[in-house]
Order: C-alpha cells, then structure tokens, then sequence
C-alpha cells in the first residue's frame, strides 16, 4: 500500500486537488497525543478520498515555538479508519525524535502558505470520518513505514533515519 498512498497523493497534486481537512479534532489529539507534541506542533488531520478500497490520511504538523522549521507531513493508509489515523500519529513520535530541524527563513513563507492552504481545505468532522465503514481485506494489509511528505517531495524513513 506504500506506494498506493503515494500515488493518490501524487494524483492529488497533478491535478491540482485538496484533500478535506478533519475538523473537531482536539479532543481525540488531546486524548492520544503526549502532552510534550501538543505543546511543540499545531496538528492537522487531512482525508484524501480516493477510487481505491483503502483510506489515505495526511497529517500536517507545524512547529508552535520556531516558524523557520520545515513542517512535518506524513501519509498512512488503511482500510480501517481510526486504525490508520492512530498510525499516522504514531509516526509522529518517531519523526520527532529522529528528525534534525532545518531552520531557513524560506520556511517562513512555506508556514503560512500551508497554513492558509489548510484553511481554505473543504472540512469533513471527524466523526463523520470515524463512522466510515472498514473496507473489505480485498487488499492484504501490508505493515509498512509511513512516509514523511516535504511540500513537493516524498522521502521514506528507512531504519529510522529520514
């Protein structure tokens, strides 16, 4: 399914598509999310409707304390939704722990660019996405490293590094 993912976020940027931004999320982020990544990144969850039987979520995570440090996204899919959601926030961890902070006053720009560009995402509640039905196991699912997305280039952490 890794690069399943890539390529509907791959067709999401050729053809100019946004994905739908999860509003009504600070609970379930205050409930499963540490208090120390809370406090370090302003999170967003972002649903990617594709053709596919899986589900695809982007989280988008910009620094609170610097905005000269590059954003984090990362992509998961699944065929379960609040499985694949909990996995992305699981990658969070390890990104935040292993990644080395590129501070450029070019993030700057790229912050409030991607900011604005969430805000302006068509909304869905996150209830309404926790409600869709799993997919049928029509795919096997595969356990596989999530990616962590620059703005227009997908790297893989590959045995912990990115």
């Amino acid at each position: 399914m890794e690069a399943n993912k890539l390529t509907v976020y791959n067709e999401y940027l050729q053809r100019g598509k946004t994905p739908i931004l999860v509003v009504g999320t600070n609970t379930w982020i205050h409930q499963n999310v540490s208090y120390e990544l809370r406090q370090k990144y302003d999170m967003y969850i972002t649903f990617y409707p594709n053709k596919n039987f899986f589900y695809v979520v982007g989280l988008i995570l910009l620094n609170r304390i610097d905005n000269n440090i590059e954003p984090i996204k990362i992509l998961e899919s699944g065929t379960i939704i609040k499985k694949t959601i909990e996995k992305a926030f699981d990658y969070v961890v390890i990104i935040d722990k292993k990644r080395e902070t590129h501070k450029s006053l070019t993030h700057l720009g790229v912050n409030m660019w991607i900011l604005q560009w969430i805000y302006h995402c068509p909304k869905i509640s996150l209830k309404d996405v926790l409600m869709l039905e799993p997919y049928p196991n029509v795919l096997e699912e595969i356990e596989t490293e999530s990616c962590q997305l620059a703005p227009f280039v997908a790297y893989k952490i590959i045995g912990g590094k990115l």
